[in-house]
């Protein structure tokens, strides 16, 4: 299994998980925050778990550096979603979407990383295809410039994590590496207790963890953390950048799954149908389309 294909199925996954996650973070657990943390601490957890059997000791500098890399994550999730509180989050995701394969490849180069002239087409046109689908107006009371600068501070820690993974997987076995920077993540959100209102809104939704519901947020987590292993796999496997770039195929399961979920459940999910939002995601998914067929040609 070649390391697109691998992607792939990562970003089909991570598409029904984000769709989920939309649907918590409307219905169930509504402060992104204390999502986050939730998230970060399931994955050290999870790695735990798994760590007896596959973790190797990597040395005192490996295991700073995959304890800090983990720890980056966290932070940059932390960034997008002060990003999403202050700005448009269409404009936001834009952002992401775009920048941080482009800070990938930049970073990447100068571990020296090469693509080919298709590769790099590849690569563009998978990120302006991105920024297509994710592109809309700004709300009339939210200034074009709020929450951007977080943005692009969310881009660059995310590319920096992806990158580092990559390092990181390139010196060390990689499940042994994957469970020391996941529990990196992990010790990451536990810093984030000193916050007297992170303990207070914890406090306040933790009935919510532990009904039916949590039961079923919990599954949507073990869910996506089997695409975040074939996303890693990817990276281990393939180039980060192009892997990062790969996202926009995420965006196009999600645009499909939206669709339908829409007609099917409009309770649930509204996704907008007009005229104008379909010639864009049209115009998105070729542009996407046309870079994965560069990749796989």
């Amino acid at each position: 299994m070649t390391w697109i294909t691998l992607a792939l199925a990562a970003y089909l996954i991570l598409a029904v998980v984000q769709l989920a996650d939309k649907i918590f973070l409307d219905k169930f657990l509504t402060d992104s925050f204390v999502y986050a943390f939730v998230i970060s601490i399931l994955g050290g957890v999870a790695v735990l778990l798994a760590a007896p059997w596959l973790c190797v000791w990597p040395g005192w500098l490996w295991l700073a550096l995959d304890l800090l890399i983990g720890a980056t994550f966290t932070g940059g999730l932390l960034l997008l979603f002060a990003a999403l509180r202050r700005g448009d989050a269409s404009r936001v995701l834009t952002i992401i979407g775009g920048a941080m394969p482009l800070f990938s490849a930049a970073m990447s180069y100068g571990f020296g990383e090469r693509l080919s002239r298709g590769q790099v087409a590849a690569l563009l046109l998978l990120v302006i295809g991105v920024v297509v689908m994710a592109w809309e107006k700004a709300k009339p009371n939210v200034k074009k410039t709020h929450g951007l600068g977080l943005a692009l501070a969310a881009s660059l820690t995310l590319a920096l994590f992806f990158v580092g993974t990559k390092q990181a997987y390139v010196y060390q076995p990689f499940a042994s590496s994957f469970i020391w920077i996941r529990l990196g993540a992990g010790i990451g959100a536990l810093f984030l207790l000193v916050s007297p209102a992170l303990r207070r809104a914890l406090q306040k939704n933790k009935k919510k963890l532990f009904s039916l519901k949590g039961v079923w947020f919990l599954l949507a987590q073990l869910f996506g953390a089997l695409g975040y292993c074939l996303q890693s796999y990817a990276i281990n496997l393939g180039s980060v950048s192009l892997v990062n770039a790969l996202q926009g195929v995420q965006y196009v399961f999600l645009l499909i799954f939206a669709a339908i979920g829409t007609l099917l459940y409009p309770k649930l999910l509204k996704e907008k149908l007009n005229w104008q939002a379909v010639v864009q995601k049209v115009a998105a998914v070729g542009l996407i389309g046309a870079g994965l067929y560069l990749l796989l040609r």
